[in-house]
């Protein structure tokens, strides 16, 4: 998957949230993304191997660690930002992790 191809399905696929007992969604449009149709906030996404760099200026470190799950002509798998310690050791986020990673759905 190119870089292009994960912006067009967050895009396309928007909002999402993460499976598990996160109630958040989470809403991508271009080069922002928001939360439950909040402030908007600019990220940028570059790639090392086959994992995902997200950036968005450490506002909102949640995409460290996350899986999302595509479907359709993608069909694979994207990590971003794989650090599956920093996750399960982090509080508040562990509960909505699986294997040490948090899954991002398409909200439907």
């Amino acid at each position: 998957m190119t870089i292009e191809q994960l912006y067009k399905f967050l895009t396309e696929n928007s909002p999402f949230k993460f499976k598990g007992s996160s109630e958040d969604l989470y809403y991508f449009d271009a080069e922002y993304y928001s939360i439950n149709e909040g402030e908007k906030y600019k990220f940028t996404l570059s790639k090392v191997s086959d994992s995902f760099i997200f950036n968005d200026g450490g506002l909102f470190p949640v995409f460290q660690n996350v899986i999302i799950e595509t479907t359709g002509e993608l069909n694979s798998t994207v990590i971003l930002n794989m650090n599956t310690n920093a996750l399960k050791n982090d509080r508040f986020r562990h509960n909505d992790a699986e294997d040490g990673y948090l899954i991002l759905i398409p909200y439907r």
